[in-house]
């Protein structure tokens, strides 16, 4: 025995925008432009697409008293 199924066919829908990876957010980065981590995994994560990207960087570990605790920079310099 065979179903058949009732197929609806919608014209013209939009397919959704595909959200960017952390490395094609990364590559638009320019000299000067800087990075907030909120923790460690985050930093440690953005740290290695960077070192990957052939990028040079240079971070600093800030107090945050908004968080509750500390934080990251990322600076691109190079």
């Amino acid at each position: 025995m065979t179903r058949c199924l009732e197929i609806v066919i919608e014209k013209g829908v939009p397919l959704p925008t595909k959200k960017p990876t952390r490395k094609e957010a990364l590559q638009s980065l320019e000299i000067g432009d800087r990075i907030f981590c909120k923790d460690n995994t985050e930093y440690e994560g953005i740290r290695r697409t960077l070192y990957s990207l052939n990028m040079k960087y240079k971070s600093q570990k800030i107090k945050r008293p908004d968080l509750a605790g500390y934080g990251f920079y990322i600076w691109r310099v190079e």
